[in-house]
């Protein structure tokens, strides 16, 4: 159980901008349009005690509190078909070691990437022409995310789909130079660093029209609108899973 807290300072900022506006406005065509994007900020102000703490190899004074530290990946040993890593502190071994802060006291995790978004927004509008109507909302995120391929292990005996990208740019022999290593049933061969998961996806999208109201009147109604919407219709992300 929890008997008590630990007293710490974490420091929560963050920016928006936003415009919404009227593009065009004519008797049978009008165009609104608006745009957002927001970044927020964490950092650890002070954290007393914090080397005696549960959190003293999680946590950095002055670093976000979302910032993981891994490996610096340097590619695939063509003659192995293994991910190598760097040595980060040059003793011939890779290592890491439970207890220490990463990249500390032979540690090798020295590379700091914060997993937090680096900036969001979403951007959309709505266009009216006679008895038409079209609404439209895309979102975006800039961010990382965990390497795709973490965890796979193609070799396993279990079903497993694996993208075209895995299947024809992995190690086969020696002296191949490719970019994820060859296949095996040991997770030690999984590449940790995190890549590029950021997207734009089209959120929603609506279409409609409007009767005349001389044929709305004589079905004894003031209004009726027929439209068809539809959501998620598409994303456009170099991430190879859903970000």
């Amino acid at each position: 159980g929890v008997f008590a807290n630990w007293v710490a300072t974490v420091q929560n900022t963050g920016l928006e901008a936003a415009i919404r506006g009227t593009v065009i406005r004519k008797k049978d065509l009008t165009i609104n349009l608006y745009f957002n994007i927001s970044r927020n900020f964490n950092k650890l102000i002070a954290y007393p005690n914090i080397e005696r703490s549960p959190y003293a190899t999680r946590y950095k004074i002055g670093s976000s509190l979302s910032t993981n530290y891994y490996y610096n990946l340097l590619g695939v040993d063509p003659m192995t078909g293994l991910y190598v890593y760097e040595d980060y502190n040059k003793d011939g071994l890779l290592r890491n070691k439970a207890g220490v802060f990463p990249g500390t006291d032979g540690d090798d995790r020295y590379k700091a990437y914060d997993m937090a978004p680096r900036f969001q927004g979403g951007f959309g509008g709505s266009i009216y022409w006679k008895g038409f109507g079209l609404d439209f909302n895309f979102s975006y995120i800039n961010q990382l995310g965990m390497h795709p391929f973490f965890g796979v292990k193609p070799g396993s005996m279990k079903n497993l789909i694996l993208p075209d990208e895995m299947k024809n740019n992995h190690w086969r022999n020696p002296g191949d130079a490719v970019k994820y290593a060859r296949y095996t049933t040991s997770s030690s061969t999984n590449p940790v660093s995190p890549i590029d998961a950021s997207f734009l996806r089209l959120n929603n999208l609506s279409l409609s029209y409007g009767l005349a109201d001389k044929l709305v009147n004589k079905m004894g109604m003031q209004r009726c609108i027929v439209s068809v919407s539809a959501q998620n219709l598409f994303m456009l992300t170099a991430y190879t899973n859903d970000p």
